[in-house]
């Protein structure tokens, strides 16, 4: 992929379209740092990311949600949604527990299955709780590559 630019508003929702092979995971893959860039700058807020790793990026409240289900389908919906706690550094038990009941007025169909094994879901369960976390921690930039 070729050097693109791309700024994006607080708030704003920006849609990146291409065939397949054309770069769309690989410019999400690095502006969360799993994947390094061979030039360029990542920044957010006026901050250069470019040289953090992606643990650090998502402290910064940067996040991907990769293709596909990433859920653990041997544990339930609240195990997968509370291994999201360690994710979110900073926040107290409280902040969680306000923020899980959030997600949870977002896609109640998680609270109504939160006992359930994750491999059980539905496609389109499984799908909310991939993209759950990040919502859990108050991300400010989400990826989704699909």
């Amino acid at each position: 992929m070729s050097r693109r630019d791309l700024s994006i508003a607080p708030g704003e929702i920006v849609g990146i379209l291409g065939p397949n092979g054309a770069g769309k995971s690989t410019l999400f893959s690095t502006i969360v740092g799993v994947q390094p860039a061979f030039s360029g700058t990542v920044h957010l807020d006026g901050e250069d990311l470019s040289r953090l790793p992606a643990y650090k990026r998502a402290r910064k409240k940067v996040a991907l949600v990769p293709e596909g289900r990433q859920v653990l389908t041997m544990l339930t919906v609240r195990d997968n949604m509370d291994l999201t706690r360690s994710a979110c550094p900073g926040d107290s038990m409280a902040d969680y527990h306000i923020r899980l009941a959030e997600v949870f007025a977002l896609f109640p169909r998680l609270k109504e299955r939160q006992r359930q094994l994750s491999g059980t879901l539905s496609g389109g369960e499984q799908q909310m709780l991939a993209v759950a976390p990040p919502c859990q921690c108050e991300v400010r930039h989400l990826s989704r590559a699909i």
